[in-house]
């Protein structure tokens, strides 16, 4: 039987599903540059995500290292300042024995003084009331001679 006049021949329909074929590897192509793009730009988000990562991870790592150094400078100067006040302190308490002791020695000194000065006096009392007694022992001679 022969094809109705309004439909193509049969060349004409192959041709037209080669063209819907060829179209469709056409697509499928663009479909598959399309999907290998956003790999690609995935890919390269992810490097990029990974690289950003690492040099986070790389400046932390300086950071602590640097607030290491920080708290062992810190540390460092601490303790000469430490040191320090030890050595200011020592010199103070040095200073104040010294002051102290020359107290003690200015007082055993007021002691000796105040001593001598009392034994002094004791000895012109007595040198006045051995004067006194001679001068009564020579009134009373001199009344009986009288």
């Amino acid at each position: 039987r022969r094809p109705p006049r309004s439909t193509p021949l049969y060349s004409s329909a192959a041709s037209d599903v080669y063209k819907r074929q060829v179209h469709g590897m056409e697509q499928d192509r663009k479909a598959a540059e399309e999907e290998d793009r956003k790999r690609q730009v995935f890919h390269d988000f992810m490097v990029k995500s990974v690289q950003a990562k690492q040099q986070a991870r790389a400046r932390e790592r300086e950071e602590e290292i640097l607030m290491d150094e920080k708290i062992k400078r810190y540390r460092e100067e601490a303790a000469q300042r430490e040191a320090l006040l030890k050595m200011k302190k020592a010199e103070e308490n040095a200073a104040k024995e010294q002051i102290f002791a020359k107290l003690n020695e200015e007082e055993l000194r007021r002691r000796a003084d105040k001593e001598y000065l009392e034994n002094l006096r004791i000895e012109l009392m007595q040198e006045e009331a051995a004067e006194a007694a001679r001068i009564k022992e020579l009134e009373e001679a001199k009344r009986q001679e009288k």
